[in-house]
């Protein structure tokens, strides 16, 4: 792979010419954040991603392709503007993990309409997480009472973190309440924040409960149907294991039990038809058949 500037030409072996496509890998990401920093990173990202939106009717917009196999889907999410096409490339494959592998990678790549050059090969593994940190804060951004201060989150995982760092940037979060079913998860994270600057004057607390973390916040991260996950939807949940990176799922959980109210026996057509959240790590399988066990319960 070659890199240099957009649209420009080296001279080949012989008389042709290559056009080359610039290149950013993982290193050049963690260089370009650890520059700046992930706050600012993510406060600047977070404004070219509400740019988009405000143009969002010029965006060709088409549904992800999805591959599926016995173990994991490959998906592709293509859009153009007319003058920019770009696809992104991401799987989901759970059992990666048990072979030393990461469950969800992705790349993407940016072309040239007119002439169907590649301008651009990326990594987007972790431009994803920073992504997804940015989109959650601008939302809130938009939607949170002006004056939010104290935000919970619940589930500690590695997300947890670029939420956190995003959220105290753009909102002036002032106090965290973490919780996570496990206690080491909660415990890392306060460990990771507080070796950040940014963090030395926001008051980090870890507690007992969601419930707990919840109380009088003023933003919180997740949506519940109890407060011990007893609820069918929660419990066919973890009996499935659906979540992957867990970002789409208290949607994708409250979505299923507002539906079931209304259809306790769906089949598999109904739900792909009905229950149409997107999940960027392709839990699509697993979903289904926490819907099927979901209903079960509920009908029982």
């Amino acid at each position: 792979m070659m890199a240099g500037h957009p649209g420009q030409t080296v001279a080949g072996s012989g008389h042709e010419e290559w056009a080359v496509v610039d290149y950013i890998g993982v290193s050049d990401i963690q260089n370009l954040v650890q520059s700046m920093g992930a706050g600012v990173f993510m406060e600047r990202l977070a404004a070219e991603i509400e740019s988009d939106y405000r143009r969002w009717g010029e965006f060709e917009k088409s549904a992800r392709l999805a591959s599926h196999s016995t173990h994991g889907v490959i998906e592709l999410m293509p859009t153009s503007d007319g003058h920019l096409y770009s696809f992104k490339y991401v799987n989901g494959h759970p059992r990666n993990t048990s072979v030393g592998l990461l469950t969800v990678m992705a790349f993407g790549v940016l072309a040239d309409v007119d002439t169907g050059y590649p301008l651009l090969l990326s990594e987007l593994t972790v431009t994803t997480a920073l992504r997804t940190g940015a989109t959650s804060a601008l939302a809130a951004k938009w939607l949170a009472r002006p004056d939010s201060r104290v935000m919970a989150l619940i589930g500690n995982g590695a997300q947890s973190e670029f939420q956190a760092i995003a959220f105290c940037r753009m909102l002036g979060i002032e106090e965290l309440r973490l919780y996570d079913v496990d206690g080491a998860a909660s415990a890392k994270l306060e460990a990771n924040l507080r070796s950040l600057p940014e963090f030395a004057s926001v008051r980090i607390v870890r507690t007992r409960s969601t419930a707990e973390a919840c109380k009088g916040a003023d933003i919180i991260t997740i949506e519940g149907l109890s407060p011990d996950s007893s609820h069918p939807v929660q419990q066919a949940w973890l009996t499935e294991q659906v979540p992957q990176c867990g970002y789409c799922q208290s949607g994708q959980i409250m979505a299923t039990a507002a539906y079931l109210k209304s259809n306790p026996s769906p089949t598999d057509a109904d739900i792909d038809a009905n229950l149409t959240n997107i999940c960027r790590c392709g839990t699509y399988e697993r979903l289904r058949r926490a819907v099927h066990r979901a209903a079960a319960l509920m009908r029982a």
